[in-house]
Formats: structure tokens, sequence, C-alpha cells
């Protein structure tokens, strides 16, 4: 689920030369420990809500920050940085909403 749109998200940034690891994308790009995915992993879990809300965020600050520049690589940079930081958030949008959901059906099958 969210992993693969990290995935996609620390492949484009090692393309184009911002991160050169996993390492350096969870400390730079999620705000975590180096180690956050192998925990993730060891512990068969997916990314937190808030950790993806962030590097969606910085996603947005860096797509505005590129489209205002007048060079078209900037601007499909910033498209691309867009387009991921949608990604994300529809993966917070699903998660959230399976959440209440659930909580919904539990509360009426308790009436």
């Amino acid at each position: 689920m969210s992993k693969s749109v990290f995935t996609e998200t620390f492949e484009l940034l090692n393309s184009i030369g911002v991160v050169q690891t996993q390492n350096e994308f969870c400390v730079d790009w999620l705000n975590k420990s180096e180690s956050y995915f192998r925990c993730l992993r060891f512990h068969k879990r997916q990314p937190s809500t808030q950790t993806i809300a962030i590097c969606s965020s910085k996603l947005k600050h860096y797509s505005r920050l590129l489209e205002a520049k007048a060079d078209d690589k900037s601007k499909l940079l910033a498209n691309n940085f867009s387009n991921l930081s949608q990604n994300l958030d529809d993966v917070i949008f699903t998660a959230s909403k399976s959440k209440w959901m659930t909580n919904m059906e539990t509360q009426k099958t308790m009436y």
C-alpha cells in the first residue's frame, strides 16, 4: 500500500540526486530514523499516517517551489512531486476511511 508509494518517491528522489540511500530518505523525507523501514518489515507494519503526511507535506512544499521556476524541467519535477503527494494523501484517506467505517460498523452491532 503506502510502501509502494514510498518506493516510488524514493526512486524519483534518488534518480534526481536528492537522496542516495533509503536510510537518507527515511531521515530527510520521513523524519524518521535510518532503520524505519527495517523496523516496519520486522514488525510487519505499515508506515504511520503521520509519517505519510510528513512526506506528502514536504513533497507539496517543494512542488510549489519548483512550480514557480521558469524552466520546463522544474515544472515537470513539480508535477511529479505533486502526483506523489496526492498518492500519499490517497493512502491517508483510504486508511482513515477504513478506520472510521469499521468503528461505525462496530457501534451498529452494539445497539
